[in-house]
Parts: structure tokens; C-alpha cells; sequence
């Protein structure tokens, strides 16, 4: 056995460092490094040789190869050497103390860095950072602050702020839930609950339009779709053909209005494949 390993076992020279390491092959492929660092190590000053460019020092004045674009001095010393990089005395902007910095340093510590403002709702004093853009103590200092009205949950009848540019009917994603009749697992599927891709379409296209709430719709036409006449599953979700979906009768790029006159529940895959036809040219069942 120990002569059969031996055949085996062969010297190799390493690619990177030169040295010879003993390795046992097994056939395929023949090592070509001693350790895997001298691998990556050889693929990096490959890629560094590639990709590198010749460039002036700013200090010294001497030619060297780089593949970083953003360096301009060839080694440590030269960057220390350069005025950008020299202590200089400076005033910090927080305290008001002179100290030795760099071009880019405006405070001496970390503690001048640090700034008190007053909070726009509560008025309070709070700390920040200088380069911060809060001017709000808290989230709750925040929302009120941008609070237009208050509100009544439509389900519970809790008492709420509505926010800007918001239209506020619930208190909370439970309340709109239960309220509607679909579960928390089904968030994803939002599309299907509300119209407010329609309506962004009806404006696009110049026409008549509402709010319309498709549940609404739905138990109106008792579960049925319009186009084929075959009961809808509710429970099934987007996007399984079968799932419900609300379709206009008279397509919204044909002239046709987002009211409750001109939409009816339908399968996922009718409306689908009618696409944007007449009732004339649309096309029965799946």
C-alpha cells in the first residue's frame, strides 16, 4: 500500500511562490499552486496586470503601472509626502478649538459632529448630527406634523390621523382585511382589491371614471364571470387563470368608462386573452 501512495504522491512547483509542494494526484486535473491564497493571489496580480495603466506620480514625479483610476501617487510615502495629505492647523467648526487635520476634517472629534435643533411639531430640543437632514424629534412628531385631517375607521370606528396625499377609510391593514373579506396572507394580491391602476388609466385615456370597489362587484354579479359564464373561485389567487379579475365590458382605450354600468367580474384568463376587444369581437371562454 505504501508503494502504491508513493507512485501516486508527485513534487510540483508552485506557479506563484516557486516552491515545491507534494501532492497526492488522482488523475484529472494537475495542481498548479501550493495553497489556494498563492491561487487567488496569482488570478489577482493576473487581472492587475491586465487592466493596469501607466501613470505619473504628483509627488515624485515617477512612471508606475496601476489598474485603480483613482490613484495619483505610486507608493505610501509619496501620499504622505503630498500636501493634500499633510496636518495642517485648523478650527473646528463645533467647538471652536484649533487642532492638526486633514483638508477633509471640520471637527476634532466626533462629539462636535453632533448638533441640537428644535423639533418642528413638539418643539423640542434633540441631537443630531450635522449632516442630517431631521427636523423631526420622532416618526410621531413627523406624521403629525404632515397630518391634514382626522379620520374614522369605516369597520371599527377608531379615531385615526390621515396623512397628505392619502385617502384614509381604516385604522389599519387588519380593519381593511376583515372589512373586505380577505385575509392577511393574501397582501400580495392587493391588485385584485382595489381599482387604482383603472383609474390612472381612465385619466390616461380622458374618460369617465369612479371609485369602485371590486368586491362590490363581484357579489353583484354573484361570483359569475361576464365573459364565459362560469362560477369564479374565489380562494384561488392572482395570477391563476381561473382567478378573479375586473374586466370593462367596453375597453377604457375604446372609449369606455371606469364606472359600476361598465365593469363585471371575470376570470383572470377571460379577460386575459379578450385583451381590449368590443363585446362584438371578444372572444368566449379559456
Amino acid at each position: 500500500m505504501d508503494n502504491n501512495t508513493n507512485e501516486k504522491s508527485k513534487q510540483y512547483k508552485c506557479g506563484q511562490c516557486s516552491n515545491t509542494f507534494t501532492r497526492e494526484c488522482h488523475g484529472g486535473r494537475k495542481p498548479k499552486f501550493c495553497s489556494r491564497y498563492c491561487g487567488d493571489k496569482h488570478k489577482h496580480n493576473k487581472y492587475k496586470k491586465e487592466n493596469s495603466t501607466k501613470k505619473r506620480c504628483k509627488c515624485c514625479n515617477v512612471i508606475f503601472m496601476s489598474n485603480i483610476t483613482k490613484q495619483i501617487f505610486c507608493s505610501k510615502n509619496c501620499s504622505a509626502k503630498s500636501d493634500q495629505n499633510k496636518l495642517k492647523e485648523k478650527t473646528c467648526n463645533g467647538c471652536g478649538k484649533t487642532f492638526d487635520g486633514k483638508r477633509s476634517q471640520h471637527f476634532c472629534s466626533d462629539d462636535c459632529k453632533e448638533e441640537i435643533r428644535e423639533c418642528l411639531e413638539c418643539h423640542g430640543d434633540f441631537t443630531v448630527y450635522y449632516y442630517t437632514p431631521n427636523k423631526f424629534c420622532s416618526k410621531e412628531c413627523s406624521g403629525k406634523h404632515h397630518a391634514i385631517h382626522e379620520c374614522f375607521c369605516e369597520r371599527c370606528g377608531k379615531r385615526f390621523i390621515g396623512h397628505k396625499d392619502r385617502r384614509n377609510r381604516y385604522c389599519s391593514r387588519e380593519c381593511f382585511y376583515e372589512q373586505t373579506g380577505f385575509k392577511l396572507k393574501d397582501y400580495k394580491y392587493l391588485t385584485r382589491l382595489t381599482d387604482v391602476s383603472s383609474r390612472q388609466r381612465a385619466i390616461k385615456y380622458g374618460v369617465e371614471y369612479e371609485r369602485i370597489e371590486p368586491i362590490k362587484v363581484f357579489e353583484r354579479d354573484n361570483w359569475k364571470c361576464g365573459i364565459c359564464g362560469e362560477d369564479v373561485d374565489e380562494r384561488l389567487p392572482y395570477p391563476n387563470h381561473r382567478s378573479v379579475s375586473l374586466d370593462h365590458v367596453t375597453p377604457l382605450s375604446k372609449d369606455g368608462t371606469h364606472t359600476y354600468d361598465n365593469v363585471q367580474c371575470s376570470h383572470f384568463g377571460c379577460n386575459t386573452k379578450k385583451n381590449n376587444r368590443v363585446p362584438n369581437e371578444q372572444l368566449v371562454s379559456v
